[in-house]
């Protein structure tokens, strides 16, 4: 028709300004080859574009709506509905929106095969998506979620991903309805992961979910934010990275539930409360399949459960985590190349935690338990230097033990092993008698390394020298034989040049001139 020509030709202003008697020359059109309603698509389109006042939006809107309504042809149908619906969608309230979204739904059911009508859901839900800017609002809307179940599976799982983005970006989330509507919306995206699915696929889910998961918020309802974290575990249980971050969640909860909580003071249903969240990570984290991972949840666990003051919860998890050191000791295709510095690296937190946690047993029980470990899994995985370096960290963590006051404390008033076994003579004896053991071991592989031939073993030998001199400075163990040994291991050192540990062995050197039980033995150390 040439009025829908002329309707698509003029500026939006000016269409805008002749809205009303553009409708009325449409409604007193005669129909042609193609029907006088498509010239309500142009209309619609520049109306859009450069809509009017509300109240004479919404006269145009009912005017016309009484012809589309009335169409038969729901392709036709489809076409002008989905224009007039970004009209709409930026100009109007749910109201409006959702007397449009019945009848197009109702117009749906006119098509019980879905054939005609199929093409145009992704867009209409895109339109809504795109216009609506309050996402909470578009879900309030009665015929929304019924309409993302008519899609097609693909294109479900296409717009579920982008719902989930932009709740990535929203603000906290508190709504109980809403939020279970968008936990709906996340469990479509990982069910439709299989195990033809590829990496990045499932880590781009992955990251989506947890990014909904921090943004759940239930205030002081902590009951049921741990309700939602239980039900998210559940859910979401192909999506490794949303296990972990429940249990960090789970974590911080326990900290909300008891950092305004006097230790030895909590009220029954707070003291049931951190038990169920210690319980959660006591479950949740050894179904995990990446080792280190799970030994860093674990102690982290254990650490916030002491600060809690929960000993024997603590005692628990602790034990498991040594236990699991194992795992992460026997490399696999679970973990990455950088095992072995990971692992060093956690065995050092995990010793520096084992100074200050309250052993119920003997004060060394649970380092003991550690050195079992490490020198039954990693005697043949891997290579000498890393059991000497693990063996250092040890040694630095025995030192610490046999001070008479610790460095540091829980807070919360759990007692720790200086005020529970400082005074005991055999404490120190056990203390003396591992490092003594431990300090034979670096020696050793120092040794071993020393009478190789090739350059790589004699630079090993010298890094080992200057971190084993740097530690024997540093603490005071109870070695009475010290100095010379240190003395020896200098030698070992200056023998091949210190080369790019110049710098650090300097600086040791010149610590032990102001170190008052090394002071006396200075001489040992020149070139």
């Amino acid at each position: 028709m040439e009025l829908m020509h002329v309707i698509a030709a003029f500026p939006a202003d000016v269409v805008r300004k002749h809205a009303a008697l553009l409708v009325d020359r449409i409604k007193a059109s005669t129909p042609g080859l193609t029907p006088r309603e498509r010239c309500y698509l142009p209309l619609a389109q520049k109306l859009a574009a450069s809509p009017p006042a509300a109240s004479e939006g919404l006269r145009l809107l009912n005017a016309v709506w009484q012809d589309v309504s009335a169409l038969r042809d729901l392709k036709e149908y489809m076409l002008i509905a989905s224009a007039w619906l970004v009209f709409v969608a930026k100009n109007f309230k749910v109201r409006e929106i959702n007397i449009l979204l019945n009848d197009i739904c109702d117009h749906f059911s006119a098509d019980p095969t879905n054939e005609t009508v199929a093409p145009f859901l992704p867009e209409v839900l895109s339109i809504l998506l795109t216009n609506v800017t309050d996402l909470q609002t578009l879900f309030s809307m009665e015929k929304f979620l019924p309409l993302i179940d008519l899609l097609q599976t693909s294109e479900k799982v296409d717009l579920c991903k982008r719902i989930m983005s932009t709740v990535a970006e929203t603000t906290p989330l508190a709504d109980p309805l809403f939020i279970q509507s968008l936990l709906d919306v996340a469990r479509t995206l990982h069910d439709s992961m299989n195990e033809f699915s590829i990496a990045d696929e499932r880590r781009q889910y992955s990251h989506l979910i947890t990014a909904f998961l921090r943004n759940v918020d239930y205030g002081k309802d902590l009951d049921a934010q741990l309700n939602f974290y239980v039900e998210c575990r559940r859910s979401f249980s192909k999506m490794e990275v949303v296990q972990e971050a429940c249990v960090a969640a789970v974590i911080r909860l326990i900290v909300r539930a008891t950092q305004t909580t006097v230790i030895k003071q909590h009220s029954k249903k707070n003291a049931a409360f951190v038990k169920a969240c210690l319980a959660f990570c006591h479950i949740t984290i050894p179904s995990l399949h990446n080792p280190l991972k799970k030994l860093r949840l674990l102690l982290l666990a254990t650490m916030v459960s002491l600060c809690a003051g929960f000993i024997t919860q603590g005692d628990m998890l602790l034990h498991t985590c040594i236990t699991l050191l194992s795992e992460a000791s026997v490399p696999s295709q679970n973990i990455a190349h950088s095992t072995e510095t990971e692992l060093f690296d956690f065995v050092s937190t995990l010793l520096s935690a084992l100074v200050v946690i309250p052993s119920t047993q003997s004060p060394l029980h649970a380092l003991l338990e550690v050195h079992n470990y490490l020198d039954t899994h990693t005697h043949h995985q891997f290579d000498r230097c890393l059991r000497a370096r693990l063996a250092m960290c040890q040694l630095q963590a025995l030192a610490t033990l046999a001070q008479p006051s610790l460095p540091y404390h829980f807070q919360s008033g759990t007692l720790s092993n200086d005020e529970l076994y400082a005074t005991s003579v055999d404490h120190k004896e056990e203390i003396h008698s591992h490092c003594s053991a431990l300090l034979e071991l670096v020696l050793t592989t120092i040794s071993e390394l020393e009478e190789k031939s090739d350059a790589a073993s004699h630079k090993q030998s010298v890094a080992l020298g200057v971190e084993l001199l740097n530690v024997m400075l540093k603490v005071a163990l109870p070695e009475e034989k010290l100095p010379v040994i240190a003395s020896k291991v200098y030698a070992v050192i200056t023998k091949r040049g210190a080369g790019e540990y110049r710098a650090f062995l300097d600086n040791t050197l010149a610590t032990l001139k102001t170190t008052p039980q090394w002071s006396g033995f200075s001489h040992l150390f020149t070139a």
